[in-house]
C-alpha cells in the first residue's frame, strides 16, 4: 500500500458491513462486476479519494456525503487509469462507454453482456480514511426512488458513526485526563532518554503507520488480502 493512499474502511453497524457482504454477493453471483468494483476502489477510489468528484467516477452529494460511479468494466478501467498494464488499444479506442451507459462485460458464462452501471457512497474522516457506508447496482434499479433510497440510508449511517465517532473522542479525552493527572504525580522521574526509548517507530514504516489507520475488522485492505491468501477468486489490482 502507498501511505498516500486513502485507506478504505467497510462502515459497520455492528451486525454486518453493508458494503463488504455486497462485494461478496457479487463476487459469486455476477463475477464481472465485482472484479470492476474492487478495480475502482483499489485503484481510482483509494488513490484519489474525494478528488473523483472532479471526474466522471465521482460526485458530491452534499453534507459530507460522496458517490463513487462506476459504469466501465475492469478493463476498460484499467485501459483509462493503467494503460501501461493494458493491451494496446486499437487507435482511436478509449474503451469508454458512451455517457449515460454502463460497460458491458460478459456474463458468468462468458455470453451474455452485464449492464454494468455501479454506485457507492462515501465519507472521509480522519487519517485519508474513506469510509464505504453504502452501494448499489444501479443498472438493475436506475429509479429516482431507489437512488434516493439508497442516499438517505448512507446519510443515515454517516450520521450514526459521525455520533460513534463522538463519543469515543470524548471517553478519549477523558481517559487522557486522567493519564495526565497520575503522570503529574510523577513528572521527572523518568529519564529523557527512556521516554525517546519507548517512541513509536511508525514514522520509520509509513507503509505501516498507513495500514493501522482504521481497526482490522473494517479494513478493506486486510480484507482483502485475506481473501487472496485463502485462494478465493478475485482481481490483482495494480500489480
Amino acid at each position: 500500500m502507498n501511505p498516500d493512499d486513502y485507506h478504505l474502511e467497510f462502515y459497520d453497524d455492528g451486525s454486518r458491513q453493508p458494503v463488504r457482504d455486497w462485494l461478496e454477493d457479487l463476487e459469486q453471483d455476477e463475477p464481472a462486476k465485482h472484479d470492476a468494483l474492487m478495480y475502482g476502489l483499489s485503484v481510482i477510489l483509494a488513490r484519489q479519494g474525494t478528488n473523483v468528484c472532479g471526474t466522471e467516477f465521482g460526485k458530491s452529494l452534499g453534507k459530507g456525503l460522496y458517490e463513487f460511479r462506476l459504469r466501465h468494466t475492469r478493463d476498460e478501467l484499467q485501459a483509462k487509469t493503467q494503460p501501461h498494464l493494458s493491451a494496446k488499444q486499437p487507435e482511436g479506442d478509449t474503451g469508454a462507454a458512451p455517457e449515460g451507459a454502463g460497460g458491458a462485460a460478459s456474463g458468468p458464462r462468458g455470453d451474455d453482456p452485464v449492464r454494468l452501471v455501479l454506485r457507492v457512497f462515501f465519507s472521509v474522516h480522519g487519517d485519508k480514511i474513506v469510509l464505504l457506508l453504502g452501494g448499489y447496482d444501479k443498472g438493475k434499479d436506475p429509479s429516482p426512488r431507489r437512488q434516493n433510497k439508497e442516499i438517505a440510508e448512507a446519510r443515515k449511517r454517516l450520521k450514526d458513526h459521525q455520533a460513534e465517532m463522538a463519543a469515543e473522542a470524548k471517553r478519549a479525552a477523558k481517559d487522557a485526563a486522567k493519564e495526565s493527572a497520575k503522570g503529574a504525580v510523577g513528572a521527572g522521574r523518568s529519564s529523557p532518554g527512556l521516554a525517546a526509548g519507548t517512541a513509536s517507530t511508525d514514522s520509520e514504516d509509513p507503509t505501516r503507520a498507513a495500514e493501522q489507520r482504521v481497526s482490522a475488522g473494517r479494513s478493506y485492505l486486510l480484507w482483502f488480502r485475506k481473501r487472496r491468501q485463502r485462494g478465493a477468486r478475485g482481481t490483482r489490482p495494480g500489480r
